[in-house]
């Protein structure tokens, strides 16, 4: 069922103070917490500017600027429902408190273009910090999101492409981001983080993951950290292909990535470590696929795990990877069809090496390092080309 983000509310935020939505043209909105909601009928200018973020986007032309001149605090929800860009000004960090079981920043605008810069938001026993039915695209730009009870950043609409640079979120009740995907199935959806934290979230893989991406979503992860959390979670759910690539990334926890039915994780230069469940590539579902390189592994349960539901098997691809003070298997892999190759992979230090179960193959290319303190290799171990 998709999920209740409260939109009905969003036509009470539409009138405030008797000022019409439909914009004053005012290119530039200008916000303070000094300032007085009055001046919203002269477009909230700079010398005279408005008192809160809502003032001012409704005034604010399509394509414009609402921009926040001081600290604040301020309060939501704000109801962003065309083109707009809502930032502070060079340098300020604003904060944002939102009511209990409200949101802080909705977003209505479809085809729209959106940036969000520069806000700290306070969601104790909000539901979301920033919750999406539909957009064309969407940048958050230094937004720091602090406990929501829900998920932090919901995507539940149609919605083109997200950026999201320099921003942190933090203990969420749920996920820290989800694109549900309802709209998804038949159109894509480009997801780009960079230097992104989830911290502190909800530990539970299937029911607090730090990003969790739904059906047609490709994701481009670079510098994203995830402390003590369930990492990622790819689910098509029936729709479109689901697919991430990370790279320089760290991850502790458990259950770092998990792959659903048909989904693609490609992982390079990122590192892995702590927490009892599994390293990256905690794999299931029908014929999912994963390739790590240049990574490492410690701390963990296991290193990489793929499993299949499916007949053709899941595909995992290891590639110059360190493993080490793991609690079982470095690689292992399982299910009919299911195959694993090893290219010049290192492993010290574990109780198990390579395991194979249920069928599956492990493709070696016979330049990997093993020093086990238990079985090196055990399952079907076959010759993998040289590269």
């Amino acid at each position: 069922m998709k999920p209740d983000i409260g939109w009905p509310r969003i036509a009470a935020l539409l009138l405030l103070g008797g000022v019409a939505t439909a914009g004053l043209g005012a290119q530039r909105a200008f916000v303070s917490g000094e300032g007085d909601d009055a001046s919203a009928v002269a477009g909230c200018p700079v010398a005279a500017p408005c008192r809160t973020l809502a003032a001012a986007v409704a005034v604010a032309d399509t394509g414009g600027e609402v921009i926040v001149l001081d600290p604040g605090p301020y309060t939501g929800p704000v109801a962003i429902t065309r083109s707009l860009t809502v930032t502070t000004a060079r340098g300020l960090d604003a904060a944002v408190d939102v009511p209990a079981t409200q949101t802080g920043f909705y977003v209505n605008a479809p085809g729209a273009t959106v940036l969000l810069r520069g806000f700290s938001i306070a969601s104790d026993g909000a539901d979301h910090a920033i919750a999406v039915n539909a957009v064309g695209s969407l940048t958050l730009e230094r937004i720091e999101a602090r406990g929501a009870v829900f998920t932090a950043v919901l995507i539940a609409g149609s919605t083109s492409s997200i950026a999201i640079v320099d921003s942190v979120i933090v203990r969420t009740g749920n996920y820290g981001m989800a694109i549900e995907g309802y709209d998804q199935k038949a159109a894509s959806m480009l997801l780009a983080l960079d230097r992104v934290a989830f911290v502190d979230l909800n530990g539970a893989v299937t029911a607090g993951a730090s990003l969790r991406l739904g059906p047609s979503v490709t994701a481009l992860a670079r510098g994203v950290t995830m402390t003590g959390t369930a990492g990622l979670w790819l689910d098509p759910a029936g729709g479109g292909p689901v697919a991430a690539s990370i790279t320089d990334s760290l991850f502790t926890g458990p259950g770092v990535v998990v792959a659903g039915d048909g989904a693609r994780v490609d992982v390079a230069r990122s590192t892995f470590e702590g927490g009892a469940g599994v390293g990256a590539g905690f794999t299931f579902g029908v014929e999912p696929t994963v390739a790590v390189v240049d990574s490492s592994f410690a701390g963990t349960f296991r290193g990489l795990t793929v499993s299949s539901d499916g007949p053709a098997g899941g595909q995992l691809l290891s590639v110059r990877n360190q493993f080490h003070r793991l609690d079982d298997a470095a690689i292992h892999a399982e299910g009919a069809g299911t195959r694993a190759t090893i290219v010049r992979n290192r492993i010290l230090g574990v109780p198990s090496g390579l395991v194979g179960t249920a069928g599956a193959i492990l493709a070696t290319t016979g330049d990997t390092v093993i020093e086990a303190t238990g079985t090196p290799a055990a399952g079907a171990v076959v010759p993998a080309p040289k590269w």
